[in-house]
């Protein structure tokens, strides 16, 4: 399982991005087979606390980050994005516990497994999935 959130990025001057199953990159892959070990494909994360990281062989690619920083300046600027493709799916848990406020934040309408959202300090306008298959993690949101 990979962190959340997980993407390949092409590396080309605009910076490519493709999403499928944001806790695995090898789902992703063979989501696109064509992209299994093609060039200038790498794996990548967006972290709940504002991380990307887009691996390279050698390293990391800090222009490729730049530029989806600016693109996505925000990890729920980037999950929001992700989860509007209709064919993006979490295969694992949720776990958002990175973030401290969920303002703008699109959930799936449905997830398998928990999802944890300890440490939100504002949930305004949080729409909840309509099914969750295990636990809600709520805690330190303080209710008015």
């Amino acid at each position: 399982m990979c962190k959340m959130a997980s993407f390949l990025w092409h590396d080309t001057s605009t910076v490519e991005i493709a999403v499928y199953d944001l806790c695995s990159h090898s789902a992703t892959q063979d989501h696109f087979p064509s992209y299994r070990g093609a060039v200038g494909w790498h794996e990548g994360h967006y972290t709940p606390d504002g991380q990307i990281e887009c691996r390279t062989p050698s390293g990391r690619a800090r222009n490729a980050e730049e530029i989806l920083r600016r693109r996505y300046p925000t990890f729920v600027a980037f999950f929001s994005y992700a989860v509007s493709k209709r064919e993006v799916i979490i295969s694992g848990f949720l776990d958002l516990s990175g973030l401290s406020s969920a303002k703008g934040l699109v959930l799936p309408r449905t997830l398998g497994g928990f999802l944890s959202l300890n440490g939100l300090t504002s949930a305004e306008g949080l729409v909840l999935p309509r099914t969750l298959g295990g636990s809600l993690y709520l805690d330190g949101l303080k209710m008015k």
